[in-house]
């Protein structure tokens, strides 16, 4: 597990928060709750700290910062969409094959 953010020194805090926001960009299945819990406990308190630390002003002042924050973001709600896609066919094809 990487070092807390605001415990690094200040020259150090944004190398350190573009890893962070690298590796929130790994997906895990979240729907399967056995799957990989330690690594998932790992970045939901990553994704806390991460939360915490950007919604301070001025923290996502460099255009790499941002395009890696965004890139984390678009990664888990790509995972999220194609998630509700599935499920929603599969639900469909079940009322088909019930009827």
């Amino acid at each position: 597990m990487l070092l807390v953010v605001s415990d690094a020194s200040l020259s150090d805090q944004p190398t350190l928060l573009v890893r962070k926001l690298k590796q929130c960009c790994i997906i895990f299945d979240f729907f399967d709750p056995l799957s990989d819990v330690k690594s998932k406990d790992i970045k939901r308190l990553c994704l806390l700290e991460l939360s915490d630390f950007i919604s301070k002003p001025g923290v996502l002042n460099s255009e790499e910062l941002y395009m890696d924050f965004m890139r984390m973001v678009r990664s888990s709600y790509t995972y999220l969409r194609l998630y509700l896609l599935l499920s929603e066919i599969f639900v469909h094809m079940y009322l088909m094959v019930a009827a």
